[in-house]
């Protein structure tokens, strides 16, 4: 063994015994920083251009894609509807888009019930067009309850959307970026909105139906739904579990 070589041994040493206390204590200084200043912010996935804006939730018809009671479907043929709401309102407070029009509910309403049967099979642009929107944010909504042997019941409400935004006036979408080769067939942006600890806990002592906690479970994910075009801030661990 050559000088160097202990020498090298002898400065690694106490430094591989360091790391651990250095990382405990960086983790430990972030930890204080959440609790003094809260959590980071997080960043909008996408900025919405200033145009008119449609926000448009419809039932997910596709193959259930989760295993459990309810997967794939929604014993409430309201919740797309409550979810666009609760998203346009997010939206409308936080300023996404800025400054343009945000369709308000009525008038989608009033479409739907004019068109009828006709509705679900009205393009997606075409909707836009007849509401004067520019741009549609655009997401499927699906039950995506599933069974986990480790908590409660071992069933856990779930919702899932599938979220694009497209441009009106040529039908390309906006966000997510086509993938390169794929064109059109690039995959929605994927939302996942599981029932908290407490929602469990209210359903399992007989507080709250199904229904009302899928109807939580909807408000939960308008709020995510919008939250994907606007800056904003999680709330502190433990707060929300």
């Amino acid at each position: 063994m050559t000088h160097r070589t202990r020498h090298l041994r002898r400065v690694a040493a106490p430094a591989a015994l360091l790391a651990p206390l250095l990382l405990t204590a960086c983790t430990f200084g972030t930890l204080v920083h959440e609790a003094v200043h809260g959590p980071p912010a997080t960043p909008a996935l996408f900025t919405l251009p200033d145009r008119a804006t449609l926000v448009l939730v419809d039932a997910d018809t596709g193959p259930a894609t989760a295993a459990g009671p309810g997967a794939g479907t929604l014993d409430d043929p309201a919740l797309p509807h409550r979810v666009a709401a609760v998203a346009r309102h997010h939206l409308r407070f936080h300023r996404a888009p800025a400054t343009a029009v945000l369709v308000d509910d009525a008038a989608v309403t009033r479409l739907e019930a004019r068109l009828g049967d006709r509705w679900s099979a009205t393009p997606i642009t075409e909707i836009g067009r007849r509401l004067k929107a520019d741009q549609v944010i655009y997401a499927r909504l699906a039950g995506a309850d599933r069974t986990d042997a480790l908590r409660d019941d071992g069933h856990v409400a779930a919702l899932r959307l599938r979220v694009k935004v497209l441009d009106v006036a040529t039908g390309d979408r906006l966000w997510p970026p086509a993938a390169a080769g794929l064109g059109h067939r690039t995959a929605d942006h994927t939302l996942n909105v599981v029932a908290t600890v407490e929602q469990r806990r209210r359903r399992l002592e007989g507080k709250a139906t199904a229904g009302d906690t899928h109807r939580a479970l909807a408000d939960d994910a308008g709020r995510a739904l919008a939250q994907l075009f606007y800056d904003w801030t999680p709330p502190p661990p433990g707060e929300r579990l």
